[in-house]
């Protein structure tokens, strides 16, 4: 894929395989996962969801 220049593609695969490793790790230590969908907002919105978020759930004991 690299090699022929369709880093589109490429990019996919890699992502898919780090998704794919993060569940199962997540999973073999039973640690919590909080989806938050950040389809089609801008990094800056998204980054101050995730910043809400994460006061949420780290200011409850």
């Amino acid at each position: 894929m690299l090699q022929s220049g369709n880093l589109s593609a490429a990019f996919d695969i890699i992502l898919n395989y780090y998704d794919k490793t993060y569940t199962y790790d997540l999973q073999r230590r039973h640690t919590a996962v909080f989806p938050i969908d950040v389809t089609g907002l801008t990094a800056s919105a998204s980054a101050k969801i995730l910043l809400e978020k994460a006061q949420v759930l780290f200011s409850n004991p």
